[in-house]
């Protein structure tokens, strides 16, 4: 191979290469936080409860996309945990809510028991914008969040016991004026 024909092989290879090469150092640090959402839930005994959690990516140029995740501390009242699998893409600056696994309280739990496990998610930062695997890999780990589940009725939020409250008072009214005869005035 002599002059030019050498040089054009030698530029198709060093853009192949190029072309290859991953782009580490391109995007900015990971930026990923993860929650539960809400962080409190109560349920009876023998009942099950969905965990939802709140995936956000914060970088400004890195995809992130979030694996298989779980991971818990386990619980002798906890007879089940069946994982919803949230795997998904997440372009900067997006958010996700999305329920991440449902936990069935055992039977026999006692009222008042309180459980306060370590979620994980696993995710990997995509350099760039993208919408599968066609971005290179520059950072990947866990996330991890807590939660306080109890076993128990929920407690009514003040919204629900005024509804209730005015109810039962309308119910009283209307049973205090059946009572009284037509025709006869109140006495004072």
């Amino acid at each position: 191979m002599g002059g030019k024909e050498g040089s054009v092989s030698r530029l198709v290879l060093l853009a192949v290469l190029i072309s290859f090469t991953p782009s580490i150092g391109l995007a900015d640090t990971p930026c990923f936080t993860f929650s539960a959402s809400p962080d409190s839930y109560s349920a009876p005994a023998g009942s099950t409860f969905t965990v939802s959690t709140t995936f956000t990516n914060c970088g400004s140029d890195t995809t992130i996309f979030i694996g298989d995740s779980f991971g818990s501390d386990e619980s002798v009242f906890v007879s089940s945990i069946n994982l919803l699998d949230p795997s998904f893409f997440l372009t900067p600056g997006q958010s996700v809510t999305t329920g991440f696994a449902d936990f069935t309280w055992d039977p026999s739990a006692p009222d008042g028991f309180v459980w306060n496990p370590n979620i994980n998610a696993y995710y990997y930062a995509l350099a760039g914008v993208c919408s599968g695997f066609d971005c290179s890999i520059v950072g990947q780990g866990y996330a991890f969040t807590d939660f306080t589940a109890t076993v128990g009725q929920p407690v009514p939020e003040p919204a629900s016991l005024l509804l209730l409250s005015t109810g039962g008072a309308g119910l009283l009214l209307k049973a205090r004026k059946r009572r009284r005869p037509r025709g006869k005035p109140r006495s004072r």
